[in-house]
């Protein structure tokens, strides 16, 4: 909030200052046109770097997925109340009970995540329940993750699945120029 407060003062500042410039006040001294030639100056230097550190943040939903396991959920980055860079987290996977699927929260943040970084990369750090289903059984733990992230190339789209009997099934793909850390290729 402090950013925007500071950038839309500093906007002003410099619109009035650039009026008075052009319409040239003629009671301006010399020494006066200078002071404010400098704060005009100033004043768009400050707008733009403070516009510039708030277009860098990462804010938004993402989604999360993880095919092997069959885990799939959000990574919500915002603002708080306080006006601190938080992430919030909640996975779900897809569980085969007695032959039906159903889905059950596997990661659930229990508090507000850290935010470290701008678009870039970024650190995100929480703390997070983390439910297992195994054997019909649920184990519950608590854990922190720390997650590095790096910007990189990405395309996501639409696609159609044609079978051999003429029937088609529409869904999602995301390609992603990066190479993971757990290959099974």
């Amino acid at each position: 909030m402090l950013i925007k407060v500071l950038s839309f003062a500093s906007l002003i500042v410099s619109f009035i200052g650039l009026v008075m410039a052009f319409l040239d006040v003629p009671r301006m001294n010399r020494r006066r046109k200078l002071a404010l030639s400098i704060t005009i100056v100033f004043a768009m230097v400050l707008f733009s770097y403070l516009y510039l550190q708030e277009t860098r943040r990462v804010y938004g939903q993402f989604e999360w997925q993880w095919v092997g396991e069959g885990w799939i959920g959000t990574v919500s980055i915002k603002k708080n109340d306080q006006g601190k860079d938080v992430a919030e987290l909640s996975m779900k996977q897809l569980v085969n009970v007695n032959g039906k699927y159903t889905t059950k929260p596997v990661l659930v943040s229990t508090d507000e995540g850290r935010i470290e970084g701008d678009s870039d990369g970024f650190r995100l750090e929480s703390r997070v329940r983390k439910n297992m289903y195994e054997n019909g059984e649920e184990k519950v733990m608590l854990q922190t993750l720390k997650a590095d992230l790096v910007r990189v190339e990405a395309y996501a789209g639409t696609v159609r699945y044609e079978s051999s009997d003429g029937k088609m099934q529409d869904g999602d793909i995301v390609l992603v120029r990066y190479k993971s850390g757990v290959s099974l290729y």
